[in-house]
């Protein structure tokens, strides 16, 4: 598993929109707000998930 950091996602919309698109993308992962982080299942879906989360307007950087 994968950990990023999500800059910019402060309410349950913003988890909501994160959510639709990666489903969309079928990228495979959770997003907590609690911990502004998205939690990936597969380390090779990095690059596409912080790419959705840019065209989404937020700012990912992996942490674990």
């Amino acid at each position: 598993m994968v950990k990023i950091a999500v800059e910019g996602m402060h309410c349950g919309n913003c988890v909501a929109r994160i959510e639709k698109l990666f489903a969309e993308e079928n990228i495979a992962g959770n997003v907590s707000l609690d911990e502004k982080q998205v939690t990936l299942n597969e380390e090779s879906q990095v690059t596409a998930a912080l790419e959705a989360l840019e065209d989404l307007g937020f700012s990912g950087k992996v942490v674990e």
